[in-house]
């Protein structure tokens, strides 16, 4: 939020790197490794996911949520800081995580990675609300730090599960 504030709600270069640079990264490692090619396509999907879970539960938890708390403390604060989730907002990231899980399941085929993707996606959007309300809230790292490393993180999860 804080770097569409700075430059009056418009987004640069660093916001599509810092959402698609790792499903980027995984792009081209499917093309440069083709024998883990589906591996990767996978990867690049949960990395999406996690993107997706964060701006609709940012997004409309801030429209739509009726109450709000820091996710680490459950204490009630004020919407729009940095960690702070509404269960409206949490439902929408889980509804964008399967969207982008299903998606991706009609383009390429119907397997079980849809699930993984879905709940890789989730849990990156988890780990996104988790660095906000410490590192981010602190001023260690910045928003576009965030959402590279969460989207990172539901990659490297995909690759595990």
């Amino acid at each position: 939020r804080r770097g569409e504030q700075e430059n009056k709600g418009k987004r640069t270069y660093t916001h599509a790197l810092a959402n698609g640079g790792v499903a980027a990264i995984c792009g081209y490692l499917g093309w440069i490794l083709p024998s883990h090619e589906l591996l990767f396509q996978h990867m690049l999907a949960a990395s999406f996911a996690s993107a997706m879970a964060d701006t609709l539960s940012s997004e409309l938890g801030n429209i739509y949520g009726s109450r709000y708390w820091i996710i680490l403390s459950w204490k009630a604060e004020e919407k729009g800081k940095d960690g702070v989730i509404s269960w409206e907002g949490s439902l929408a990231g889980v509804a964008g995580s399967f969207v982008v899980a299903i998606v991706y399941a009609l383009l390429t085929d119907w397997s079980l990675a849809i699930l993984w993707i879905g709940i890789a996606g989730i849990l990156g959007g988890i780990f996104d609300s988790v660095l906000c309300a410490t590192v981010e809230r602190k001023g260690y790292i910045g928003n576009g730090t965030v959402n590279f490393l969460n989207t990172a993180f539901a990659a490297l999860l995909l690759l595990f599960l």
